[in-house]
């Protein structure tokens, strides 16, 4: 999951007594928030604090991906 690139300790956001629920499966719905809240109300407003290390890997692969094909 894209998720998994964040910091943990954003998973750990406590929204209206909710805590996030990646697989947006658990029960009962009312103690857990899905992906959409997680990027709206923890990413979004952190951005400028966040850590965003945890991409470099997936966006290194992409960009040799890009470099790969423009080559042939």
């Amino acid at each position: 999951m894209i998720e998994n690139l964040f910091p943990n300790d954003l998973w750990n956001h406590v929204i209206k007594g909710r805590t996030f629920d990646p697989t947006e499966k658990l029960k009962p719905e009312e103690n857990y928030y899905g992906k959409n809240i997680f990027a709206t109300e923890v990413i979004a407003p952190n951005k400028n604090n966040i850590d965003f290390d945890g991409f470099r890997p997936l966006f290194n692969r992409l960009t040799s991906a890009i470099e790969h094909y423009e080559n042939k």
